[in-house]
């Protein structure tokens, strides 16, 4: 059984691989502008860093499992924290910025948009 201050770490890096996710999504959804997102990664990725390591994106983290930087486990739980923070991102944009589309409807769309 981890100790607390182990379990305290692991849910910090949860929320900060989710937090990041969720803030590049709005940045790219309402800018579109390719300078704005480069600076905005570069800024949630130096802020990330020290904390999660600043995957941002399960391209980054299977990479690190690749490379043995990080467990199966870590893994797991950063690709599900990115993908929460995705789904997040746009619903906060879609509902917030563009006013337009109620949260089950994100869920749809990047569903079909996947399929």
């Amino acid at each position: 059984m981890p100790d607390a201050e182990t379990v305290k770490m692991s849910v910090m890096k949860f929320c900060v691989e989710f937090i990041t996710v969720a803030i590049i999504i709005v940045i790219i959804f309402a800018t579109g502008d390719p300078i704005a997102i480069g600076v905005g990664f570069a800024a949630l990725i130096f802020f990330a860093a020290n904390t999660s390591g600043g995957h941002l994106n399960p391209a980054v983290t299977v990479s690190m499992y690749a490379a043995g930087k990080v467990s199966l486990t870590q893994s797991a739980y950063y690709i599900i924290a990115q993908l929460l923070g995705a789904l997040t991102g746009y619903w906060f944009y879609k509902t917030f910025i563009q006013g337009t589309v109620a949260p089950m409807e994100c869920i749809l769309k990047l569903n079909k948009a996947v399929s």
